[in-house]
């Protein structure tokens, strides 16, 4: 079987199907995103989706489990105890 990169997928969506993917970029690197980022945040549970970060790098995106009143931020473990 054939094997297509997701470059590739990512190109036909742009390209061929017309999708916004520097506009999807622009949602997920938005002000808020931004500012975990800063705070040391790896993980952002937002109403639509979970976001991991490495560094100031959204790494993946995974789709929600229920259903959250509103988004939440959750920093880093950073050894330190309560």
């Amino acid at each position: 079987m054939t094997w297509v990169s997701d470059h590739a997928v990512l190109r036909y969506l742009q390209r061929v199907k017309g999708i916004d993917v520097e506009g999807i970029r622009a949602q997920l690197a938005a002000a808020p995103i931004a500012l975990a980022a800063e705070q040391g945040c790896d993980t952002i549970l937002r109403h639509d989706c979970t976001m991991k970060l490495q560094g100031d790098v959204v790494s993946t995106v995974l789709p929600r489990r229920g259903k959250e009143p509103r988004p939440k931020l959750r920093p880093r473990y950073s050894g330190a105890t309560r």
